[in-house]
């Protein structure tokens, strides 16, 4: 079966365990685009949510403290992989640790490509 189209997924355990990868439509095999193994590649161990703008060849993904404190927008590559960059930083002020619970949660988004 030719491929048709693929899944695109966000994986999350421990830290080293968050990964963005995909399955084609014509396997089982799972293509890993970037994780958090050996380095923190996405950031942080929490991915809330992806989106993808082929056209342009990129990903964007949500990642957070898991309870949207400390959200950030990181845009990575999905041909080539590698570290994220991040694009935003919804913390306020400069409580990189949320110690004032004052930062904006952020737990999904959507591209319009």
């Amino acid at each position: 079966m030719p491929t048709t189209g693929q899944f695109f997924y966000a994986g999350i355990g421990d830290a080293t365990d968050a990964r963005i990868a995909y399955i084609n439509s014509d396997t089982n095999t799972q293509f890993v685009v970037v994780d958090n193994n050996p380095t923190a590649d996405l950031v942080t161990g929490l991915v809330q949510d992806i989106a993808l703008d082929t056209a342009a060849g990129f990903y964007f993904a949500i990642v957070n403290g898991g309870d949207g404190a400390g959200a950030r927008l990181v845009r990575g590559s999905i041909a080539n992989g590698g570290p994220a960059t991040v694009v935003a930083n919804f913390v306020v002020g400069n409580d990189a640790g949320d110690s004032n619970f004052d930062d904006i949660l952020v737990n999904s988004l959507h591209v319009d490509s």
